[in-house]
């Protein structure tokens, strides 16, 4: 039984590590690693492969620049990273390097 339950772990963990993927312009399933604070933006990793975005330039890290909506999309992905929660972000096509548009958090996680 204890085998069972230690194999159900290690696939619930191998699996969601497994749908956890940055690709195009977005990063769905992913969970925020660090926040930091750049010169006129947040600079946010995940735990996500970014290198596979389409973002031009890139340093691993995506943006969140200031727009209106800075302040609640920062707080949001700080509470995602407090409590580990899954985020799906997208972002803008137009902005380089990568530049956050919007997410979603998701209370599974």
């Amino acid at each position: 039984m204890k085998v069972i339950v230690c194999l159900l772990g290690l696939f619930t963990f191998y699996s969601s590590a497994v749908w956890a993927n940055c690709k195009g312009y977005s990063c769905t399933g992913v969970q925020v690693e660090a926040m930091r604070k750049g010169k006129a933006d947040f600079l946010v990793e995940t735990t996500g492969n970014e290198s596979l975005l389409e973002c031009g330039d890139f340093y691993g890290q995506l943006s969140l620049k200031s727009n209106e909506d800075y302040d609640k999309v920062a707080s949001l992905l700080a509470v995602a990273n407090e409590h580990g929660l899954m985020v799906d972000i997208e972002l803008h096509r137009d902005i380089k390097p990568c530049a956050i548009s919007h997410i979603v958090v998701s209370s599974s996680k």
